[in-house]
């Protein structure tokens, strides 16, 4: 281990143990509210907002270290929330570095697609797919109102890895960010 790359471990240390917090935030029954039954999906919009400030391929492997966290104890261990999020976080740092800025309003835009588009995928494939009785309802009373409930959490959540990208990068020290930007 290099002693100029020790920063990078640093920080990747402290973005997986924010992973593993959320992880056990959204999987530990009771440990977060839930309104009438309707439980927060922390980990999406986390994955989107770490691979806001992440390149797209560690953006893809903190996502794919998400969704494993999540398959673990979730009914259904076929790797579905791996593969997802390793996507997610993959889109969402290749749009950010490439096409769109870095934003409270980027954020909110991509938790939400990857909201809605996670719980479209997750209800067509493992509900209606597999003849799930009442399961045509689901979508509209449960994962929807999971779906808007997470997305009042995004603000919060993008505004702490913000604030802790910042203080890292703002702790680089003066030749690092000099050389950086030549």
């Amino acid at each position: 281990m290099r002693k100029e790359n020790l920063h990078i471990y640093i920080r990747r240390a402290i973005i997986a143990v924010v992973i593993i917090v959320a992880a056990m935030l959204q999987n530990t029954a009771n440990l977060f509210p839930t309104i009438f039954g309707i439980r927060a999906f922390l980990l999406i919009p986390v994955v989107v907002c770490i691979s806001m400030f992440e390149k797209d391929v560690t953006a893809a492997i903190f996502g794919a270290f998400e969704g494993m966290l999540w398959d673990i104890t979730s009914a259904v261990n076929d790797g579905f929330n791996t593969i997802f999020l390793m996507l997610i976080g993959s889109v969402c740092g290749m749009l950010v570095n490439f096409i769109m800025r870095n934003n409270m309003v980027t954020a909110m835009l991509l938790s939400s697609g990857a909201l809605v588009l996670y719980s479209l995928s997750y209800w067509l494939i493992f509900i209606v797919a597999r003849g799930v009785e009442g399961g045509a309802m689901m979508i509209l009373n449960f994962f929807l109102p999971c779906s808007v409930y997470t997305l009042a959490f995004t603000p919060l959540i993008y505004l702490i890895i913000r604030a802790f990208m910042k203080k890292l990068r703002d702790s680089l020290p003066i030749q690092r960010r000099i050389k950086k930007q030549r």
